[in-house]
């Protein structure tokens, strides 16, 4: 659930970690972005859905992923957060 629009302006910051290891802490610009899940800017609030499928690498090692986004908006209020877990 959104709880503000998402505009321009507003960003994500994404954590991957592998067990105890971060991969991937990184910043990102939402609306310039957002196409990737097939999806527009302004982004109203409310409820939410991201379905998007991919192909993984076979290199993967495997383990437990720990997936952390915390959106937030351009006034750096946080919009959504979502916590995700995948064991290979």
């Amino acid at each position: 659930m959104l709880r503000q629009p998402i505009e321009d302006g507003s960003y994500v910051d994404i954590k991957l970690k592998y067990g105890f290891i971060t991969i991937i802490n990184k910043r990102y610009d939402i609306c310039e972005n957002v196409d990737t899940i097939d999806k527009k800017c302004p982004l109203d609030d409310g409820d939410f859905t991201i379905k998007k499928e991919f192909d993984l690498p076979k290199a993967i090692p495997a383990g437990e992923y720990e997936l952390t986004a915390t959106a937030f908006s351009r006034d750096n209020n946080s919009v959504t957060c979502m916590i995700a877990k995948v064991t290979f």
